[in-house]
């Protein structure tokens, strides 16, 4: 797979990601994974690192949607902002990609 197709596989931050509740950590410290796997993206420096990025992040979001499935209580404030933590995660790694598939290297600072 190149790394273009492969960023844009990435897959988009779901709205129901968070939606249904919250548990064990809550809604923001689920994100905070979202964006350490981000940091990883940030940190590759060939395709194969990209490439593992995307399947701890496809892990991930597998992993929230069936801790999330069945919540029905939880903070609708929280839940946005956890919602727009992924989402700016999200961007963030492909952004990093991108510059990587340029033949730059991807910044390491987070956003």
């Amino acid at each position: 797979m190149n790394l273009r197709a492969l960023l844009l596989a990435l897959p988009l931050c779901l709205p129901t990601l968070f939606a249904a509740g919250c548990g064990g950590g809550g809604p923001d410290a689920d994100a905070d994974k979202f964006v350490a796997i981000a940091d990883e993206a940030c940190a590759c420096k060939d395709v194969g690192c990209i490439e593992k990025v995307k399947e701890k992040w496809d892990k991930l979001e597998n992993e929230m949607n069936e801790k999330y499935k069945d919540k029905k209580d939880v903070d609708k404030s929280k839940l946005e902002a956890a919602e727009a933590k992924v989402k700016a995660a999200e961007t963030r790694a492909k952004e990093c990609g991108q510059k990587l598939a340029a033949g730059g290297s991807a910044p390491t600072e987070a956003h």
